[in-house]
């Protein structure tokens, strides 16, 4: 019976700490998840249609192919920022950057939907990557980790 007295409260407070533990783990970070997935009817084709309503970067050497493309929503109060991610400013660069990212890597190039800490919408990405980095800096900025920096951010990036 006295063992089991002492289980008790060591099983509560285990169950606590793992529990702030989980919570703590999303505070800070924005995600991404498959557009598809998530009910989102957007394709690369349409963004790169529309590509004027969004601010467009890119992550890579070069845009021939580039790491990743990234479409920050325009005329929202949100924004994504980066030191590393090139900003685009021609439909031609959209549509072969695109193009280009196809063939190239021999993984498919999927359509994820970014959304900040609080789950707020904030845009898109197009890559072949899965693991892409968003850090909550403000309310309604989100800061973009560059792609070959994916493996560990490094300390002063923001």
């Amino acid at each position: 019976m006295k063992n089991r007295n002492r289980a008790v409260p060591a099983v509560i407070a285990m169950t606590l700490l793992l529990f702030f533990a989980g919570c703590a783990g999303k505070i800070g970070y924005g995600s991404h998840k498959l557009a598809s997935l998530e009910g989102d009817t957007m394709t690369v084709e349409t963004l790169a249609k529309n590509w004027k309503d969004y601010d467009v970067y890119y992550s890579g050497v070069d845009t021939r192919p580039p790491y990743g493309i990234l479409f920050d929503v325009k005329g929202d109060n949100r924004k994504i920022v980066s030191k590393y991610w090139v900003k685009v400013e021609d439909e031609k660069t959209v549509s072969d950057m695109i193009q280009w990212m196809i063939p190239f890597y021999g993984y498919k190039a999927r359509l994820f939907r970014i959304t900040g800490a609080d789950k707020q919408f904030y845009g898109y990405v197009y890559t072949p990557w899965t693991f892409v980095v968003f850090k909550q800096i403000d309310p309604d900025t989100l800061f973009a980790y560059d792609l070959k920096k994916m493996d560990r951010p490094i300390k002063g990036d923001i």
